[in-house]
């Protein structure tokens, strides 16, 4: 590889930009003119230093990274990467090659609608731009080209938080198989950029992250438009600011595990630092999404949880536990340790591409655990070293149970009053001062406080509001708090999964339930566990979890259906009719179990049950009288028809079959996609003229047949 394919940019801009089209706007013109495309002193340092590292490998020497790297202590752990990935390259030169093959677009050209302005930056396999959309008055954007499509955007796309990067737009260039993903532009800085604060001390104030916020060319703004920033940022201590952006990245982390994904690549450089100082992650390539129908490994080695280490690089891969959310707040440990002290907690990995001796030694050190984080920065509280102690524990059991408990404990740490106490506690005589005038107002304050409720009870009571008024982000805002303060909680525990299950995620909503029923258990969580269980498709173990619901004295109609459901899917039919017929027993009959009726007697006369003829029209009538509407219902009921009709062709089933099968179709059913229709139906009836030139959606039957045991 000669040393200047890399230096062109293996993770920078180009050395120099080509000129603007002479149409560009007089605004945009303006900005470019302030901030033009010429490398900054940074890069300049880094395409020298890299440029040398390459002479010294061509010549023959073989130089010692960390301390070439050394040598540039401002820009050490960009210049680091840099090596890093060369190194990569070099080893797997086929991946250089592929990359060469790629028709990316270039400063200058208009691609995909967007005016590329320059190029900001560019990993192995994407670049992005700084861009201007002329469809929307040639607002700047940041556009980001990859060849992988758009799954991270269909992520991304769906999200909507202050400290997760927003996306516009993706559009996809068919000609070239590039995707470009379209996002605010909210300048180049990342977290990197305040690990180079290190080159000259132990930063001392907070103010040091604004800096580095504000070191890269951001979005031209005027001093009154610009966003205000945290106070903390403005007048707190180093470490108080460490600890806020710790605080908002755990609150960006709770509010993606609730949607069941996990980011799995956080780094430094993978979370942007905005001109105000706000935290936003970013780069969601790797990360795991079920909505997405993505779920691939990989990450950046120093930041990567034990776990993750062994499932990537081990050599038992298949064998590893899964990566899950803890693994991110391993990963967000890593972050904090590394801006509190300048160092990472387990050393440095060797440079290359990491073999089984290097993820065995990185291991090894993660077993014996981080140095203690007070000792390198004094400045962190006791409850900020705890926090990342457990957030950098080898056992995933024993970090903390979810990333809102981390958000809580450091929002707890920089409460007003624990800040105020600090800083008496620094200046004794401040200390005395507040004594006085604290005696002055202890009468008043005890009553008020006195007649306060409990700060857990308040958060559970407006968590219960919430709820109540459909608002899910406030109900899991204020479970979380109870959490933090209250950890056996059973009723928060109840209320977060309440709100999982009212959003589909019931596999979220399953965990809460185990572990409210851990605490306290109780039969009819019990029930709730089994209705999650088979919404996910777990049909034996909801079996399993309904009995026992049962056998705690808890027994519904609900309950008994769910059972039934489960019976009827695992082949226990004579189970499910009795379980039915108990079901069925209430008044006014409940529809889903009048629906599982209907498929417990196709099942049946399916079978050649003639005996069971005579409940299907009084079954399918009770059925339609009772059940919502719903193409699910009609489908079942166009089946029954068509298996009965197979016991008696002179009833007249055939022609019923058709009818219901028309009305199924109207309501949305897709023919093609159906899984459970007879042959009869699935190749006959679908030949039908009356299905000719006909298509509809394909949808996703949301099925009827359970119901929620813990409704209201």
């Amino acid at each position: 590889m000669s040393r200047q394919e890399p230096a062109s940019g293996l993770l920078h801009g180009p050395a120099v930009a080509g000129l603007w089209p002479q149409d560009t706007p007089s605004d945009v013109r303006a900005f470019l003119d302030r901030n033009p495309p010429l490398r900054d002193d940074k890069d300049a340092v880094l395409d020298l230093a890299y440029d040398e590292y390459c002479r010294l490998v061509e010549s023959g020497e073989t130089p010692d990274a960390e301390v070439f790297c050394a040598r540039f202590p401002t820009f050490q752990s960009s210049l680091r990467r840099v090596i890093q990935a060369h190194d990569y390259l070099v080893a797997n030169p086929a991946l250089l090659e592929e990359k060469e093959k790629v028709p990316w677009p270039i400063e200058g050209e208009t691609f995909l609608g967007f005016r590329l302005l320059r190029e900001l930056g560019r990993g192995s396999f994407a670049r992005v731009f700084l861009a201007a959309e002329p469809d929307l008055g040639d607002r700047l954007v940041a556009v980001k080209v990859s060849p992988h499509g758009g799954t991270e955007a269909q992520t991304l796309g769906r999200l909507d938080h202050p400290n997760v990067v927003k996306v516009h737009a993706v559009r996809k260039d068919e000609r070239s198989g590039l995707t470009a993903v379209c996002m605010p532009y909210l300048g180049a800085a990342t977290l990197d950029g305040i690990l180079s604060a290190f080159a000259t001390g132990r930063p001392r104030q907070a103010r040091v992250i604004l800096d580095a916020a504000r070191a890269t060319p951001g979005p031209e703004v005027t001093a009154g438009d610009r966003p205000p920033s945290h106070p903390l940022l403005e007048k707190g201590s180093y470490a108080e600011g460490v600890c806020l952006l710790g605080a908002q990245l755990a609150d960006a982390l709770a509010f993606l595990h609730r949607r069941d994904i996990f980011h799995r690549d956080l780094k430094p450089s993978n979370v942007l630092l905005c001109p105000d100082g706000r935290p936003m992650l970013l780069d969601f390539n790797l990360s795991a999404d079920p909505e997405a129908g993505r779920e691939r490994l990989g990450g950046t080695l120093p930041y990567m949880s034990p776990e993750q280490v062994l499932a990537t690089f081990g050599p038992d891969r298949a064998t590893a536990a899964p990566v899950d959310a803890r693994s991110d707040l391993f990963s967000l440990g890593v972050i904090l340790f590394e801006l509190l002290t300048g160092r990472q907690p387990f050393g440095e990995v060797p440079r290359g591409v990491p073999g089984e001796e290097d993820c065995a030694a990185l291991l090894a050190r993660q077993k014996e655990g981080a140095p203690s984080l007070r000792r390198l920065c004094p400045e962190a509280t006791p409850a900020l070293a705890r926090v990342v102690a457990s957030c950098l524990a080898f056992e995933r059991e024993r970090r903390p149970r979810d990333a809102a408990a981390v958000a809580a404990a450091l929002h707890r740490d920089l409460a007003p009053h624990r800040r105020a106490l600090r800083r008496l506690l620094r200046h004794p005589w401040k200390l005395a001062a507040a004594g006085a005038l604290t005696l002055a107002l202890a009468s008043g304050d005890v009553v008020y406080l006195a007649a306060r409720p409990p700060y857990a009870e308040r958060m559970l009571r407006e968590a219960r509001t919430a709820y109540a008024a459909g608002d899910n982000e406030t109900a899991l805002d204020r479970a979380d708090r109870v959490l933090a303060r209250a950890p056996d909680s059973v009723e928060a525990y109840v209320l977060r999964g309440r709100v999982a299950q009212r959003q589909g995620r019931f596999r979220v909503a399953l965990k809460e339930f185990r572990e409210a029923n851990r605490l306290a258990p109780d039969a009819r969580l019990t029930a709730g566990i089994a209705y999650c269980l088979s919404r996910e498709g777990d049909q034996p173990g909801a079996l399993v979890e309904n009995e026992r619901a049962i056998e705690g004295e808890f027994r519904t109609a609900a309950v008994y259906n769910n059972l039934a459901y489960s019976q009827l899917n695992t082949s226990r039919r004579r189970d499910a009719r009795e379980n039915l017929g108990r079901a069925l027993a209430s008044v006014p009959p409940l529809p889903a179990a009048c629906h599982n009726r209907l498929v417990l007697l196709r099942q049946e006369v399916s079978e050649g049950e003639r005996g069971r003829l005579a409940e299907v029209r009084p079954a399918i009538t009770a059925a339609v009288a009772t059940c919502p509407e719903s193409a699910e219902l009609y489908g079942n009921i166009a089946d029954l028809c068509a298996a009965a009709g197979k016991l008696e062709l002179e009833r007249g089933w055939d022609a019923d079959a058709l009818t219901h099968l028309k009305h199924a179709h109207r309501l949305g059913l897709y023919l093609g996609g159906r899984t459970w229709s007879p042959l009869y139906l699935r190749f006959e009836l679908n030949k039908h003229p009356a299905f000719r030139n006909q298509s509809v959606p394909v949808v996703n039957l949301p099925t009827a047949r359970l119901v929620d045991p813990l409704a209201d």
